[in-house]
């Protein structure tokens, strides 16, 4: 698909713009300075194939509802399709007219199935994508499957991507247990809730009482709603006769003065004001018929005094005309004598130029004198030629002679240049060498790292804690695998985490005794508080004393007290008093249970939570002081684990990163052993390679012998010598061959200059014998040079100018003439017939003429106006007339309906019927109020209340029924506390004391476990499928994107990277790196910034070529690419972008035109298609 025009109609800030780009060829190059709307223009793009976004932030000119893209593209097969897009939620695509939907199906046929994510990552790329392009290609470290999926399936950021999805998992979960993951806390907080459930259990005896407790709590409760229920309804009923009282005391005064009212008779709402209206109106009619009356006299009389000049009135338009002309014939008169003075001076310049042609013809036929232009412009043409024709050919002639100069001179240097020998034989030994690689950089960086690498082992053996020995004897010594270390590091983290939390319930539980003791100090403050067993302990004490009593002054037969007896009760002291005193006790601690069952209620529930709390305090300590001997046990355990290495060994996690270390040991021992072996092949290797290229030198005799000195090691300036050589007899060949053909070429360009200037000398004399025909029909010598023909046309040109010049001003003369005349006579005539004297001059007589008729004028407008003026007032006088009329008919209808014979009585009716209406409509305006206070009763039975009640009483019930309910309210919150508590016991006697809460942990845990574990199921499916779809996409795509790649990447460096290769790191993971033309492999990592762009880039132009090679063709946009470019790079990638736009559509934006002009010099002007917006398009 291609766009042949995009329409920017109303989108940002352009109104009916659009550019261009159905011209071939299909690379386009759109150039705007800044704030041109170049950005505006790239996301109308993705607004025209997708939808104008719902907050699109280019309706700062225009409304949503206006916005308009229009565009009309054209598929690979040669379909075209015009059609509109609008802003809007749904029917957005319209056809090419904007009056019809399309479906947007309607594009899929042209777009393929694409969205505008993938168009925009795909196929549009600016300055910033690219960036972060060579970026991304960085963070992967030149991974291959995540360059090409990167750059081919136009999605960034996927080591980003994958690195976050990673860290996010492993902050969840991992499979070694780490008390601080999410996981792990969740599961030690089940454990934990689940322990504390087992623990909680009640019995039976003491369930059955709460359960009675709570039922009798029940059945106070609705005995106090029924007494505040009935005391409610009593207070309602009080405070609806409190309210209505007044009410009912104005119904029955408004009542008795309707009575007093009723022979009222009933008139409208509005008599008394029509009854005012109608006076007020009769005053004020009679006083406007005496004043218009007086006004239309006078009028009459001034109209009588006004005469008109009907016959000056007639003739206005002859007037009018005369005065118009006026101003003009005065001008013209003034005038004449200059006109006259001009003409005579343009007949004497006529006449001058006659004789200075040599003509002798008089004024009156100059005419005859002058050719015709055709041949004035053929001369003029000619004289133009001569100079044109001449310097080309002094032009010819100086290039010939320039041209035989260089061909001997090229002669010359073929000569000396000779025939050099033929590189063929060392080009091909030095591609010998490089194909082999660097062989002595590769052997002296192999031998260094061997050496670095033995000196590492050796320091890091040395600086190993634990260890004493030599490396072998570590490796051989027996030390537990991951997996244990693993173990007793799990172990170690349970063991403390269990120490940990069961230690925090020993402080908590000691906070929480010590809080409990402080709210049992405060209840308790300076009184017993008279619980069921402080209760029954002061009734048992009295039941003692009363069996003493008894004994000792009924039964007059005292026995021996016993301890108890004798403790409370001593016989020696005053027995009765003391047995009062108990009494008394017993009875005062019974009546305050109920008068402070709040305070009761809340020791109670803390004298039980302080023995649970107790509880759990005795069960954390024997925890603890399991978790230390488990401790104890564990860390012998460990010690054991390492004896048989003769090693102590420090915490598992220490040990862990020391096995780490070992192993890291054991890794580098053997990569120094396989360097070793390697760096051995490679010395036989280059000292094979070093005798090729010197036996290749050889072969081509002295000038190529090669050097001694160099020795085995000295390949590397072996092969620059070789190349040195090879490109001086190449340089050689190429200076020959260039040589011979520039001097072909210029003894073909010696032949055609001698052509040319040939051609140039007969067109000069075809030139004069043209000249001379010419130049003797203006009457010239032949001999007359260009110089003095031009002369001879100008001369001519002016005298024709002349005559032309005289001909006007003559008419204009006589035209003057005859204006002035016909002036004169009209005015003459006109003054004849108004009687008018004729001495005085024709414009002065206009003038009188013209004031008599504009007072004419204006005596007949004051006559129309005193006439409309009269007619008014009597119209005026008549409409007062009929306003008394009717005022009084108003007055009479008004007696009548209130049977009265004057204006006095009508008056007092209106009164009467007023206050009656007034006092009905208060009336029922009380009664309203009155059913509106009285809660749904009739007004009979609110009326009966009051008189039923005694007012005085009312006060007094209302405080006494509203202390009642008061203290039926406190009851109610008391007994409410007390059913909550019971409730509260029992729901924990059913669930097991703190079962509830334990149970509610474990689940919240359990969810939060279920949570976690779904996240990180999540994270890790995405990542795997993400590194799927990364690994099949390079599996399918890496042979021929990476073959085109490379070819791309050449050309983007200019040669200096020649291809790319895929090899493998120690991780046995593909890598890409870039081939320099002298063949060292570089990785991505030591790439410049422009250089990983340019492979980014690259790699973007080989996917979308593969791409468009199976489906249908996208337009590419490149926004900026290369403002950070030198021009041979802009170039380079100018270039790859041609060779693009043969295989699918290219624009290109840029807001620095210089680029532009690279782009000429690079491919051509006719290779592209140079757009500016600030002419193409109309903002």
């Amino acid at each position: 698909m291609r766009l042949l025009r995009l329409g920017l109609d109303r989108f940002g800030h352009f109104t009916d713009g659009g550019i261009d780009l159905g011209v071939l060829p299909d690379f386009h190059i759109v150039c705007g300075n800044n704030e041109a709307g170049k950005t505006t223009t790239l996301r109308a793009l993705g607004d025209l194939f997708f939808g104008i976004e719902t907050r699109s932030p280019y309706n700062f000119k225009h409304d949503y509802a206006d916005l308009r893209l229009t565009a009309e593209i054209e598929a690979a097969d040669g379909r075209r399709l015009a059609f509109q897009r609008r802003k809007g939620r749904q029917n957005t695509l319209l056809d090419a007219t904007g009056s019809g939907s399309l479906p947007e199906t309607a594009l899929t046929a042209f777009l393929g199935p694409i969205d505008r994510d993938f168009f925009e990552g795909m196929f549009g790329l600016d300055h910033n994508r690219l960036r972060r392009g060579g970026e991304d290609i960085l963070a992967a470290r030149g991974d291959v499957g995540q360059s090409l999926f990167g750059a081919g399936a136009g999605v960034m950021g996927i080591s980003q991507v994958l690195q976050e999805l990673d860290a996010e998992a492993n902050a969840l979960f991992s499979s070694r247990k780490v008390a601080s993951k999410p996981f792990y806390k969740a599961l030690d907080r089940h454990a934990d809730a689940r322990k504390r459930l087992r623990e909680a259990a009640v019995s039976g005896d003491e369930w059955r009482q709460v359960q009675a407790d709570a039922e009798a709590a029940e059945a106070r409760i609705r005995d106090n709603r029924d007494r505040l229920n009935h005391l409610e309804a009593a207070r309602a009923k009080a405070e609806r006769i409190r309210r209505t009282r007044h009410l009912v005391s104005q119904i029955t005064e408004l009542e008795a003065e309707l009575t007093s009212l009723a022979d009222a008779v009933a008139l409208a709402d509005d008599a008394a004001e029509r009854r005012l209206t109608a006076l007020r109106q009769r005053d004020e009619a009679a006083r406007d018929v005496e004043r218009c009356g007086a006004a239309a006299a006078k009028l009459a009389e001034e109209l009588a005094g006004v005469t008109v000049h009907e016959s000056l009135l007639d003739r206005d338009g002859d007037i009018e005309a005369l005065q118009e002309q006026r101003g003009a014939v005065r001008d013209q008169r003034a005038d004449l004598p200059k006109r006259e003075s001009e003409l005579r001076q343009l007949r004497d310049q006529a006449a001058d130029l006659l004789r200075r042609l040599g003509s002798s013809l008089p004024i009156d036929r100059a005419a005859e004198a002058i050719p015709p232009k055709s041949v004035l412009t053929d001369v003029r043409s000619l004289i133009a030629d001569e100079g044109k024709l001449r310097a080309r050919f002094e032009a010819a002639t100086e290039l010939l002679t320039g041209c035989r100069a260089e061909a001997a001179r090229l002669e010359a240097r073929l000569e000396a240049i000779g025939t050099p020998a033929d590189p063929a034989v060392l080009l091909a030994a030095i591609a010998e060498v490089k194909a082999r690689g660097t062989l002595e950089q590769t052997l002296d960086e192999g031998r260094s790292r061997l050496h670095r690498l033995k000196e590492r082992i050796a320091s890091q053996v040395a600086a190993l804690p634990l260890w004493q020995g030599s490396l072998e004897g570590l490796l051989q010594a027996k030390v537990p695998d991951d997996s244990t270390v693993a173990r007793f590091e799990a172990d170690f983290a349970d063991l403390n985490a269990r120490s940990t939390r069961a230690r925090e319930r020993v402080e908590e539980s000691r906070a929480l005794l010590s809080q409990i003791d402080s709210d049992l100090a405060a209840i308790e403050g300076s009184s017993e508080v008279p619980t069921a067993e402080v209760i029954a302990e002061a009734r048992r004490r009295r039941d003692t004393g009363w069996r003493v009593v008894r004994r000792t002054f009924i039964d007059r037969d005292p026995p021996p007290l016993s301890k108890e007896e004798s403790d409370l009760f001593d016989s020696s002291h005053d027995l009765p008093g003391l047995f009062e005193t108990a009494l008394h006790s017993a009875d005062a601690l019974v009546d305050r249970k109920e008068a402070e069952a709040h305070r009761v209620a809340s020791y109670v529930q803390l004298k039980s939570r302080q023995q649970e709390t107790v509880r759990r305090l005795t069960s954390a300590a024997h925890e603890v002081s399991g978790c230390d001997r488990s401790r104890a046990e564990l860390e012998t355990a460990w010690a054991a684990a390492w004896r048989p290495a003769g090693l102590v060994p420090a915490s598992p996690r220490e040990m862990a990163a020391w096995l780490s270390r070992v192993v890291g040991l054991v890794r580098d021992a053997e990569a120094a052993r396989d360097l070793e072996t390697s760096c051995h092949r490679m010395g036989n290797d280059l000292a094979n390679t070093h005798a090729q290229l010197a036996a290749a030198l050889s072969s081509l005799g002295s000038m190529a012998s090669p050097q001694t000195g160099f020795g085995q090691n000295g390949l590397g300036l072996l092969l620059r010598q070789a190349e040195g050589v090879a490109q001086r007899l190449t340089d050689a060949g190429l200076q020959r061959q260039t040589c011979g053909d520039r001097l072909v070429e210029q003894r073909l360009k010696v032949a055609e200059t001698e052509r040319q200037s040939n051609a140039c000398a007969r067109a000069l004399e075809d030139w004069r014998r043209s000249w001379v025909t010419l130049i003797e029909r203006l009457g010239q010598s032949p001999d007359t040079t260009p110089a003095g023909g031009e002369k001879t046309v100008v001369a001519l040109e002016d005298l024709d100018r002349l005559l032309d010049g005289i001909k006007d001003l003559s008419h204009r003369v006589e035209r003057i003439r005859e204006n002035t005349g016909r002036f004169e006579a009209e005015t003459r005539r006109l003054a004849v017939s108004f009687e008018m004297p004729l001495d005085g001059d024709p414009i002065d007589l206009a003038s009188a003429l013209l004031v008599r008729l504009e007072q004419a004028k204006r005596d007949r407008e004051r006559r129309r106006d005193l006439a409309d003026r009269l007619k008014i007032a009597r119209d005026e006088v008549a409409m007062a007339e009929g306003a008394v009329r009717d005022a009084e008919a108003t007055l009479a209808r008004l007696r009548g309906e209130a049977g009265s014979n004057d204006d006095g009585a009508l008056a007092e009716a209106i009164q009467k019927s007023d206050q009656r209406r007034e006092a009905e409509r208060r009336l029922a305006e009380l009664r309203h109020q009155l059913l509106a206070a009285g809660d749904g009763l009739a007004a009979a039975q609110l009326i009966a209340e009051v008189a039923d009640r005694d007012p005085d009483q009312l006060a007094g019930d209302l405080r006494r029924i509203t202390g009642e309910i008061a203290d039926l309210q406190t009851q109610g919150t008391e007994l409410g506390a007390e059913q909550q508590r019971l409730r509260q016991r029992l729901g924990e006697m059913e669930r097991g004391r703190g079962g509830g809460t334990a149970a509610q942990e474990a689940q919240e845990a359990l969810a939060d476990l279920r949570d976690t574990a779904e996240t990180y199921a999540r994270l890790r499916t995405s990542a795997l499928l993400l590194r799927s779809a990364v690994d099949r996409y390079r599996q399918e795509q890496q042979g021929p994107l990476l073959r085109r790649a490379a070819d791309l990447f050449r050309t983007l460096t200019l040669g200096n990277y020649v291809g790319l290769k895929v090899e493998f790191d120690e991780r046995d993971q593909a890598i890409l790196k870039g081939e320099r033309r002298a063949g060292a492999l570089v990785d991505v990592l030591g790439m410049s910034d422009g250089t990983r762009d340019q492979l980014f880039l690259a790699l973007r132009v080989a996917a979308i070529e593969l791409y468009v090679a199976g489906a249908e063709p996208i337009p590419f946009v490149a926004d900026d690419l290369l403002i950070n470019y030198d021009d041979d790079r802009a170039a380079a990638a100018l270039s790859v972008l041609h060779d693009l736009s043969r295989q699918t559509q290219v624009l290109f934006f840029t807001h620095h035109p210089h680029l532009c002009e690279v782009a000429k010099r690079q491919l051509g002007a006719g290779a592209m298609k140079v757009h500016t917006l600030d002419q193409v398009v109309t903002a």
